[in-house]
């Protein structure tokens, strides 16, 4: 109904604006009372508007050189953010005892030219919050931005806080007040469709600050509210009836059946000889390592689940296999155990094997040179946009 339908034109497709609106201020209610947000296409587009919105903050305060701080467990977005829009990029390492980034390692990078600090709630490689309520005081008593990117935590996290099963952690406006922005996806946790995020901002002087208004043009008059120009109602419209759809109750449940699961998952981990957990996760992530005194590979660990069928990632730095708890775990959970053993007994079995598919990927990346990984992801985005030729 809504597919032929463009946000360009809210006088002509009133129904989506009013969509739009509503989906803004039902994750602004939920974060932060007060606050004001933009709808984007996922959480990249959500993590430039919001770096977009410091750079401008700080150009107004005659920062001509801006910078950004944040973990090397962050999401890559913020990496794309500041090369797409003249930012440095300040990577800090995280605490090794928790995996965090905290005001005390912050605190050795800030400089006149820092715009922000870029906080996880929580971090994807390892479902662990940052140092948001004592990164939110440092921030506020230096005057600068917190973002805090809860794409992946979103939904989940709001309401697990709701239930009292975050213990006592915080992360949003309603808890911090240092914190500034928020990037907060609805097509995770908040079971709507691909291509639905919001950008929240605590005032609406820092929102403007991502518009760009032309209005000397031969076209006349045109803005838009976020970095896109024409946008299907289509994905808008689904989304809005999506949260109408599940309501409080349907995301108290969610939250509360993927926390037992996350309970059980973290079980069976332990049961397994040869594993454990690399840091005790708060989000949705479960982050295995070999335990301590095994000389097991993770990476060939994950070669054999995914032989098996399961989609689980896998990162470095240190080499870590990722669960992302969905809602499939619940039903399947007891598989996930029997095959993830099968595969640490198999490769127990066969220590020499080779890793194959993703984990290879990963196994190999930390031995090729920064220049050959550039030169590598760049042709994989441009074979993958090859049309294989027919004879």
């Amino acid at each position: 109904m809504f597919n032929s339908t463009n946000t360009l034109y809210p006088g002509v497709f009133p129904a989506i604006r009013k969509f739009e609106a509503e989906l803004i201020q039902m994750v602004c209610s939920l974060v932060g009372e007060g606050t004001c947000g933009l709808l984007a296409s996922g959480g990249t587009e959500s993590i430039l508007l919001a770096a977009l919105a410091y750079r401008e903050t700080g150009r107004r305060r005659n920062i001509t050189n801006p910078n950004i701080i944040c973990c090397e467990t962050a999401h890559p977005a913020i990496f794309k953010a500041c090369k797409y829009f003249g930012i440095e990029l300040i990577k800090a390492p995280y605490d090794s005892s928790n995996f965090q980034l905290t005001p005390k390692i912050v605190s050795r990078y800030v400089n006149r030219n820092t715009v922000a600090v870029y906080a996880s709630a929580p971090t994807f490689p390892h479902g662990v919050l940052d140092d948001v309520e004592g990164l939110g005081e440092f921030c506020r008593s230096k005057g600068i931005g917190l973002h805090v990117d809860n794409c992946l935590g979103g939904f989940l996290l709001s309401y697990l806080k709701k239930q009292g099963l975050l213990h006592g952690r915080k992360f949003d406006f309603n808890d911090v007040p240092g914190v500034t922005t928020m990037s907060v996806d609805l097509h995770k946790y908040g079971g709507t469709n691909k291509g639905c995020s919001v950008c929240v901002f605590k005032t609406e002087e820092l929102r403007n600050s991502t518009y760009m208004p032309s209005f000397d043009g031969c076209e006349g008059l045109y803005v838009t509210p976020t970095l896109q120009g024409s946008r299907s109602g289509a994905t808008i419209a689904a989304a809005w009836s999506s949260v109408l759809y599940k309501g409080e109750k349907g995301y108290l449940a969610m939250a509360k059946s993927h926390h037992d699961t996350m309970t059980q998952a973290k079980k069976v981990v332990e049961k397994i000889d040869g594993l454990e957990l690399l840091v005790d996760p708060e989000g949705c992530i479960l982050p295995i390592v070999p335990s301590k005194n095994s000389t097991l590979s993770i990476y060939l660990v994950a070669s054999q689940m995914e032989k098996k069928g399961w989609n689980l990632f896998t990162g470095q730095s240190p080499a870590v296999l990722g669960l992302c708890v969905g809602d499939v775990h619940q039903k399947m959970l007891g598989e996930w155990e029997r095959d993830l053993k099968d595969a640490v007994d198999h490769v127990k079995a066969n220590p020499n094997e080779k890793a194959t598919g993703n984990a290879a990927v990963y196994g190999a990346a930390s031995t090729i040179p920064d220049t050959l990984l550039d030169s590598i992801l760049r042709q994989y985005v441009n074979i993958s946009l090859r049309v294989k030729q027919t004879k």
